[in-house]
């Protein structure tokens, strides 16, 4: 019999509790719909009453949310720079890069290349997101399209070598900091 973490036969459930699992559902979601602009994925990751940020919005808020990125930026590529995954919670650590090549939030195409990044928290059931909490660097990538930021294409700007990326040995303080609380955020125990 499969339980919810694998399908009939054993193998794991895209997706499930466990961190392979978790890591291909980000896979699948960074590289198909935000890097690729595949929005049609939207159901297949995201439950019909996702929540994200506290508000219900469907997999049709995450399918919005992606195409105004393309409407404003090309090029876009996305780097899962940690994937922690606890139980049903899967923490991702992401660099984006791309040209803002369009309007974003009332600030026109610049042409300029960006790099920002973001932590995305999900909790996942039954192989689809149910939850999510995220933060973004929306005002780096907003400095950087208005000229007032470095250029992520020069030595010392964001893209240079392993910035925004968290070293191995940084990990060790993040996964015990989760594994000591609680799904609502509580300490445990």
């Amino acid at each position: 019999m499969a339980d919810q973490d694998t399908a009939a036969g054993g193998a794991p459930r895209p997706g499930g509790r466990d961190a392979a699992g978790h890591r291909e559902l980000a896979e699948r979601w960074f590289g198909r719909a935000w890097a690729g602009g595949d929005t049609g994925i939207a159901e297949e990751v995201f439950a019909g009453d996702f929540v994200l940020n506290g508000r219900v919005v469907g997999p049709d808020g995450p399918r919005r949310s992606v195409a105004a990125v393309h409407r404003a930026f090309s090029g876009i590529g996305v780097t899962l720079d940690l994937v922690l995954s606890d139980g049903p919670y899967a923490v991702i650590h992401y660099t984006t890069t791309a040209r803002h090549t369009g309007t974003f939030r009332g600030v026109p195409a610049s042409g300029r290349p960006v790099t920002a990044t973001g932590i995305v928290i999900w909790r996942i059931e039954d192989g689809r997101v149910v939850r999510d909490w995220n933060v973004f660097d929306t005002a780096a990538l907003l400095a950087q399209i208005s000229g007032a930021g470095p250029d992520p294409a020069s030595p010392g700007g964001p893209a240079g070598p392993g910035a925004g990326r968290p070293r191995p040995d940084d990990a060790g303080p993040l996964v015990r900091s989760l594994s000591a609380r609680g799904p609502a955020g509580e300490p445990a125990g």
